[in-house]
């Protein structure tokens, strides 16, 4: 900001975003600023917060303890001191900074109403819905319905019909993320939406949607949004963007054909077209360089500007045109404050008078309209939740001059165009294709498992201890090339390591390809020996080293509102056994007949998906999701007469799939209440596919990442049945059910202070589950398929933490 006499600090955007916490009395404290809640603003919170907060730092303190604060910080042995920090170079601590910058701020618009009415009386929008978070772009339809879009974090985002009262939704559809629409004369709605061109590219295209939310794809790849529909609904005026620019083009809602209605000008950008009552005008907000946003009107069949509404450096958004054309109406933080701003139009010579203020709010509005009877305004207002619907009194004959400018949106030095004319080179990935990271690995030493058999109980035992080591990897800066490495050794093994190597080339686009190499350790079994039929039984331990070489192929066909993913992958994998005696030695007594084997795999993996998720929802929402994967491996160096000989063959069949159901069943707290359904199968066969190749049981986690070296946690479970010990059913046909009743609990969203730790949200669920594991054929008793089903019913609290600013944590009671 300071340097471009533009940005954060210059804006009035991220200042509305504050102005409007204070007034509400929602000013967060230093501990939620630094969260990432859903809670309004949002994604915004560290912007908007953070810049302002350093800026008063600054302002203060000066501008060169911005230097100093950043050594401090990382000169620190003990980190994330951020209050030590403030204290080493600011003399203050951030948190009582923070809490003197709050009290600035509540000083500065404690007289805000009184400076306000110096321009005229305070406005106090009526409104039209309450919580909406994102409700934008409120129009009125042929028939008096009114239409806006509407992001909650609650639910699918929707352009919503309702009363132009108010009240509830009369209708409406789901649309890809926050549209853009306008009416057709017909009662239609052109929409520009999202949707995915290829894996890499999302591309806004032009639909037709009925009221009842039936709808029509008109282009495709055009990169065409914010459409405004002429009076006879036979053409729209879009913004295509592309090239690094946006063009104004005329769509044929008949045909789909688009044709230029403005040159594409790598320095002037268009947004928000609306088209005159009469067809005949366009007026739009031009952006030129030294920051110059204003509105402009053009001749709808040429494209020529006959006027420009404004020419000043604030910014003059979104204009529409009262019902009977002769008042332009658009958003202006001219004030300082986004407010709505009027200009009379004269159509037959295409000029515009001065601009009238027509709102004097106090936090900030835009997107206005006006009804088809032309006595009202509708507009978004900025509250301290987000934005709602409103609407005032539409009398611009009876408002005052807007004041010009404030002397803020001038900038300090003179303006540089940063056109640039160098030659552009060919993308190489080696500058930026380097280790991004190291960290820490620590695994847990290598165990036997604890057996029941005739012959006794053999209790686990250590094989190897603790593996210690690191990892790292990276990728280049547009994610052609990724890889990861890492190697750990075990402190009590002999020397002997984990070690592996991955590489990913995503340069095609799709599909994707990766390579890797890896060697892992791991037991494999106790066996029991004996010299003669008289001797006892010596109890052996088999310690496996499985190396393998491995490719695979991704392809992708991703929508907005659905994904399908299939994945084909080999490996050629050497497994090498070792016998060790009861004093975990080299067996010398015994010999493994045989101990070395080369197996091929062939693996492929389907997914398809519909389940999403919202900003207040902890896990899915609505949809579901399909995962499907079968893998054929079989023993290369096997003679032919051990060919499917149990204990010699190494070959073996599985499948496995799992099916995911989200229903959202609304219901009070500040996310839906949610009933989310789980099944999962598989079944396995070959000679190498044991009793225990399937695992039932237990509750499924992932290990905590905040110390590298998941020191607590868990690991994905396949076939979950919470309240049973993991394997507690164990076989070559498994199954596990899970029905599950989630409900919000509380929306904390607070902080330690200016410590790195946040809890956001706790959750709690009522669950039922099933499961089961069998051998088929076999008569082992800690197999058999003859008992009943496991079955649990509980209840669980989930608690959202974030560590050290960028590590989630669920943690689940």
């Amino acid at each position: 900001s300071a340097l471009t006499e533009a940005g954060r600090l210059h804006g009035t955007f991220f200042e509305m975003q504050l102005r409007t916490a204070v007034l509400e009395g929602r000013f967060e404290d230093v501990g939620q600023a630094a969260g990432p809640s859903p809670v309004w603003p949002a994604g915004n919170r560290p912007y908007a917060y953070g810049s302002l907060f350093f800026e008063y730092l600054l302002d203060r303190y000066g501008e060169d303890r911005m230097a100093s604060f950043s050594e401090a910080i990382a000169g620190q042995w003990i980190p994330y001191r951020l209050d030590a920090a403030g204290r080493d170079a600011f003399g203050v601590s951030i948190s009582d900074a923070w809490s003197e910058w709050g009290d600035t701020l509540a000083a500065r618009y404690a007289d805000l109403d009184s400076r306000l009415r110096a321009s005229g009386p305070i406005t106090e929008p009526e409104p039209l819905t309450r919580g909406a978070r994102w409700a934008v772009e409120p129009r009125q339809g042929p028939d008096g319905a009114l239409a806006y879009v509407r992001a909650d974090g609650r639910s699918d985002t929707r352009i919503v019909l309702q009363p132009a009262t108010g009240g509830g939704e009369t209708g409406g559809a789901r649309v890809n993320g926050i549209a853009s629409f306008d009416w057709l004369s017909d009662g239609r709605l052109v929409v520009g939406q999202l949707e995915y061109e290829d894996t890499h590219r999302v591309f806004s295209d032009l639909y037709l949607m009925a009221p009842d939310g039936a709808s029509q794809r008109l282009t495709e790849g055009q990169r065409l949004s914010q459409p405004s529909a002429a009076p006879d609904g036979r053409w729209v005026v879009a913004v295509r963007e592309g090239g690094g620019t946006g063009e104004l083009v005329v769509v044929d809602l008949a045909t789909g054909a688009v044709s230029s209605l403005s040159d594409p000008d790598p320095r002037v950008h268009w947004a928000f077209p609306s088209v005159s009552p009469d067809g005949r005008h366009v007026a739009v907000t031009r952006w030129r360089p030294g920051g110059y946003h204003d509105v402009v009107v053009l001749e709808a069949s040429t494209g020529y500007v006959v006027t420009e509404v404004t020419e000043d450096r604030a910014m003059d958004l979104a204009p529409e045109w009262s019902p009977d054309g002769r008042w332009i109406v658009w958003a202006s933080d001219r004030t300082g404050i986004l407010n709505v701003l009027a200009a009379p139009f004269d159509p037959s010579s295409g000029r515009a008078g001065k601009a009238r203020l027509l709102t004097n709010v106090r936090t900030g509005v835009s997107f206005p309209s006006v009804t088809r009877d032309g006595g009202t305004l509708l507009l978004s207002v900025y509250r301290a939740d987000g934005w709602d619907v409103a609407r005032v009194p539409f009398d611009p004959e009876g408002a005052a001059e807007a004041p010009e400018a404030a002397p803020r949106f001038e900038p300090d030095v003179p303006f540089v165009d940063g056109w640039s004319d160098a030659a552009a080179r060919d993308y190489t990935p080696w500058a930026t294709l380097r280790p991004r990271y190291w960290e820490p690995l620590v695994e847990a030493p290598v165990r036997t498992a604890e057996v029941q058999t005739s012959q006794g109980l053999f209790r686990s035992r250590q094989l190897l201890g603790y593996g210690v080591g690191a990892g790292t990897g990276g990728y280049d800066l547009i994610g052609r090339h990724a890889f990861d490495a890492f190697g750990r050794v075990f402190l009590q093994g002999g020397g002997r390591f984990d070690a592996g190597v991955g590489y990913a080339f995503a340069g095609l686009g799709n599909p994707t390809f990766s390579l890797s190499g890896t060697q892992f350790w791991d037991d494999d079994g106790v066996r029991l020996g004996r010299r003669d039929a008289s001797a006892p039984f010596d109890t052996l331990f088999v310690l496996e080293r499985e190396r393998a070489v491995s490719a695979a192929v991704t392809g992708v066909l991703p929508s907005w509102r659905r994904n399908l993913g299939l994945t084909l992958a080999g490996a050629l994998v050497e497994q090498d056994a070792e016998l060790l005696d009861n004093d975990l030695g080299p067996s010398t007594s015994y010999a493994l007949a045989r101990p070395r084997a080369l197996l091929g795999d062939a693996r492929a993996t389907l997914l398809f998906s519909t389940g999403r998720s919202y900003a207040f929802q902890l896990g899915g929402s609505r949809g579901f999701d399909v995962y499907l994967s079968g893998r054929i491996r079989r023993e290369l160096s096997l003679p032919d007469s051990l060919t499917g000989v149990l204990g010699q063959d190494r070959s073996l069949d599985d499948l496995v799939g799992r099916v995911r159901g989200y229903l959202p069943l609304g219901g009070p707290g500040h996310a839906p209440h949610v009933l989310a359904v789980q099944i999962a199968g598989g079944v396995a066969r070959g000679p190498d596919a044991p009793g225990g190749h399937f695992e039932v049981g237990g509750a499924p986690g992932r290990p905590e990442t905040v110390t590298g070296l998941s020191l607590f946690g868990g690991s994905p479970i396949f076939f979950p049945t919470r309240g049973y010990a993991r394997g507690t059913r164990q076989g070559r046909v498994a199954w596990a059910a899970t029905g599950e009743y989630r409900f919000p609990l509380r929306l904390v969203h607070r902080g330690l202070g200016a410590w790195p730790m946040y809890l956001g949200r706790l959750v709690g669920a009522l669950f039922a589950e099933a499961g089961d594991a069998w051998d088929p054929g076999t008569g082992e008793p800690f197999l058999g398929a003859t008992r009943r089903p496991l079955v649990s019913a509980g209840a669980e609290v989930a608690a959202e933490f974030v560590a050290l600013y960028d590590f989630p944590l669920l943690l689940r009671l």
